[in-house]
């Protein structure tokens, strides 16, 4: 090898051997993200298997209750005026009872109509709770488009969720 060459490979090993370990860096190498897992159901909750009175009526319209804290399944038949509203968790998949014995559905006017729904507990409720709220009105007898909203109280905190159902009746 020439004389010439000696000196740029030497040159060259001494930048070559600090930009790999640069390049490469020390320590434990790259680490992990979290791994980040559904939180777990509620201890109380139990399978969406809830029998429907609404034989015939369309889908059921769900409510949102404290940014999915709770999601509320409300079925309105208008062939009775009955209201009909279950309470789910979060995720809309188990059915939870809750700790209060009224729940309020409001119907946007002209007349503005409220509906206080009480408890109609299911099978399997914990004494003292429901999963299952009712009431009837006249205003709910009437089959087509309705706005309104939910509100109610559970272990003191207030809950209200805005709905639009499509135009109900049987299917």
């Amino acid at each position: 090898m020439p004389v010439w060459c000696e000196g740029l490979v030497m040159r060259v090993r001494w930048l070559v051997v600090p930009l790999v370990g640069f390049v490469v860096g020390c320590g434990d190498g790259p680490t992990a993200a979290p791994v980040v897992s559904p939180p777990a159901p509620a201890k109380k909750a139990k399978a969406h298997t809830h029998a429907h009175a609404d034989d015939g009526l369309d889908d059921a319209v769900l409510v949102d209750w404290g940014n999915d804290e709770y999601t509320l399944e409300v079925v309105i038949d208008p062939r009775t005026g009955e209201a009909f509203v279950y309470v789910l968790d979060g995720w809309a998949t188990k059915v939870v009872a809750i700790p209060a014995k009224e729940i309020t559905l409001s119907l946007d006017g002209p007349p503005p109509v409220v509906v206080s729904l009480t408890t109609k507990p299911q099978d399997g409720d914990p004494a003292g709770q429901s999963s299952r709220f009712v009431g009837t009105h006249p205003a709910l007898a009437k089959e087509g488009k309705l706005t309104g909203s939910v509100s109610g109280q559970v272990k003191g905190k207030a809950y209200m969720g805005p709905f639009v159902t499509g135009p109900f009746g049987k299917k």
